[in-house]
């Protein structure tokens, strides 16, 4: 299983689909670790497009 992690989402611009750089920073990654500081709840929304995301 592999795990990312990310923290510190301070994007007041998030969209509904996640940023070119996340997903490809994520990929191949099983489950996603929210570690805090959300700026919008939307983006734990796109975060799960990629894989499970937990917080």
């Amino acid at each position: 299983m592999r795990v990312g992690v990310i923290s510190d989402t301070h994007n007041p611009s998030v969209g509904d689909e996640p940023p070119t750089e996340v997903i490809s920073a994520f990929e191949g990654v099983d489950v996603i670790i929210h570690a805090g500081d959300i700026y919008q709840p939307s983006c734990l929304d796109w975060l799960e497009k990629i894989a499970l995301s937990m917080q």
